[in-house]
């Protein structure tokens, strides 16, 4: 079992003191990146975006973490159902939808003069059907967790060890990853499932 300082070891090579704009969701990953990256001396900007495919409480609790953290950060808002391939729910939903969100963080990116882009991914997002990772590759966002070789549960032991309430988080996709593919995706299904998802874990 690697233990947890070589894990951050293996971390530290990639955090190098960059100013970073870090796309920031507020869950288990994001914050663990924009922590570490603070913690080794890193300017971040987190950039987070709603939408109606984004729950209410997920942002709240992205701004009051960031707040307490005194962390910089900014909202974009973010309508994936202006897409064509996000309302009809192709198979390429993610990736239009990444492609579209994450230009307009990287402009937002090179106005503010942060070097790069960056997200949470883990190596662990190498083995799902992730259409969205290639459109942050065609981006050139980077993702230091994953270059660093971490997967979802040393992302977690790291979180557990250095005190971030996300630790045991469970895993969260937008809320448009709960209709399959092929069906319309509208306003209305998705505040469904904001509420239904809502009752389920009061």
């Amino acid at each position: 079992m690697v233990a947890p300082e070589a894990r951050w070891q293996a971390l530290l090579p990639v955090l190098r003191p960059w100013p970073l704009a870090v796309a920031f969701s507020g869950g288990l990953d994001s914050r663990f990146l924009c922590f570490a990256l603070r913690r080794a001396g890193c300017d971040v900007l987190a950039l987070h975006a709603t939408g109606p495919h984004v729950p209410q409480a997920e942002s709240a609790a992205a701004r009051r973490w960031a707040r307490a953290q005194g962390l910089p950060l900014r909202e974009v808002r973010h309508d994936p159902l202006s897409l064509p391939d996000v309302a009809v729910n192709s198979r390429e939903r993610c990736y239009a939808c990444k492609r579209e969100i994450f230009s307009y963080l990287e402009s937002i990116r090179a106005q503010e003069g942060f070097r790069y882009l960056a997200d949470g991914s883990n190596v662990d997002d190498l083995g799902d059907y992730r259409p969205g990772l290639r459109a942050l590759q065609e981006l050139h966002v980077r993702s230091p967790l994953r270059e660093a070789g971490l997967t979802k549960e040393d992302i977690r032991i790291l979180s557990r060890r250095y005190g971030l309430p996300t630790w045991n988080k469970p895993a969260f996709a937008c809320l448009a990853s709960r209709i399959p593919y092929g069906e319309e995706i509208t306003p209305q299904k998705l505040r469904q499932v904001e509420e239904g998802e809502r009752i389920l874990r009061d």
